[in-house]
């Protein structure tokens, strides 16, 4: 056809960084082939280790991740592990350049494995977790850790191991492990495996409902200043995933699947607000970690229908909502919980003039009392509500 052909390529060579990042893929797809062989091998000498036999793959290739892999110049942003620093430095870049924070892998200490102990034991916790705790603080999806523990093709993550131990050790009086002290091996064990599940850079929503754990034991056995502490850190984590505002601002965590999903990520975040406001009661002075609820804030749904997967329609609760409008058990003391947000912040506030204050207090005096009125009388066909009362009464001392 008499045109000359033209086989150049227009594309640019690659760079350093280029070849760096397939090498890098190359030794991280060795080392995890490498590290299942390991793990077949032990299951076929008949090695035990519980739930969490299979041992997940070696944490060194998930921390040595680079930057160019998560879709960032090497050269600008090198961290230390896999966690992209974007998120922190322009959380708008991050969510307009569609990344992602990868969950790097960690192998689950042999020590947390002894603790949790066989597929029996971990089983019994679980049922003793929901048969108690999860009555009156019901943060932890039970269908859907149901279906992780029965799936044999999931592979146990730390963050998992790290929810079962601290559901063990809120769900387990101190004198079941031979120690009269509240700080025993268990909370030992599980205050060292969350800093470094945390240092690992697994960020989960397991790992948040574990601090939550941690906080609710440390405030019920006095062990201060470290359930202050706790709950503080619990508050800056729960910002920094973005679930107290999951519509509107870049999220640390996966995008949800299912609205069990969505309910769990909010009733952990009610948890940290009602942990917050606990224990703010009586340190006067001190600013509260969490900011008061927004009106357009969903209350939590009826629980039995959350533990089913039941999604609840025409049934969802505002902090808005009118109190006389039926409501599930932890919703009342979500309810509780920002009146006594209100009241805290209120009692702190020396800067209204006097008038001000006074019609301000007498307001919330009459929101207290309709309240506690409404729990009162709720109170005698549900155990359960009386967590929500017992708030109310202690605004009212």
């Amino acid at each position: 056809m008499s045109r000359a052909c033209d086989y150049s390529d227009n594309s640019p060579p690659p760079t350093s960084d280029d070849f760096a990042t397939l090498r890098q893929q190359v030794q991280d797809l060795e080392a995890r082939l490498s590290e299942r062989q390991t793990q077949n091998r032990g299951s076929s000498d008949g090695s035990s280790g519980g739930i969490f036999s299979a041992t997940p793959p070696s944490s060194h290739s998930g921390r040595q991740l680079t930057a160019a892999m998560l879709g960032i110049s090497a050269n600008n942003w090198r961290t230390s592990n896999a966690f992209p620093a974007i998120f922190f430095l322009d959380s708008e870049a991050f969510d307009y350049a569609h990344l992602t924070v990868p969950k790097p892998h960690m192998l689950v200490w042999a020590e947390v494995l002894e603790c949790l102990g066989d597929v029996s034991a971990v089983q019994a916790l679980v049922s003793t977790y929901f048969t108690s705790i999860h009555l009156w603080l019901p943060i932890v999806s039970k269908k859907r850790l149901y279906q992780i523990l029965s799936n044999a093709l999931t592979e146990p993550g730390p963050d998992l191991a790290l929810l079962l131990l601290c559901m063990k050790l809120i769900a387990t009086p101190p004198d079941d492990f031979g120690m009269e002290s509240p700080q025993t091996y268990c909370y030992s064990m599980a205050k060292r495996f969350y800093s470094a599940v945390e240092q690992n850079g697994t960020y989960s929503i397991h790992l948040l409902q574990a601090a939550v754990l941690i906080g609710l034991y440390e405030v019920g056995h006095a062990i201060y200043p470290a359930a202050y502490l706790t709950v503080g850190h619990c508050a800056r984590m729960g910002y920094a995933m973005g679930i107290h505002r999951r519509k509107d601002l870049p999220q640390m965590l996966n995008r949800p699947s299912t609205w069990t999903d969505v309910e769990e990520r909010g009733r952990v975040w009610w948890a940290v607000l009602i942990l917050d406001r606990y224990v703010n009661l009586g340190f006067i002075g001190r600013p509260l970690a969490t900011e008061d609820p927004s009106r357009d804030d969903y209350l939590p749904v009826d629980e039995n229908k959350w533990d089913e997967g039941d999604m609840a329609v025409n049934e969802f609760l505002v902090v808005s909502s009118a109190t006389s409008l039926k409501a599930s058990s932890f919703a009342r003391t979500c309810q509780a919980t920002n009146l006594l947000g209100r009241i805290i912040r209120h009692i702190n506030d020396r800067t209204l003039d006097l008038p001000f204050r006074f019609e301000e207090a007498l307001q919330l005096n009459r929101t207290v009392q309709a309240l506690s009125a409404l729990l009162a009388s709720e109170c005698t066909t549900s155990r359960v509500k009386r967590n929500a009362a017992k708030i109310i009464w202690r605004c009212k001392e």
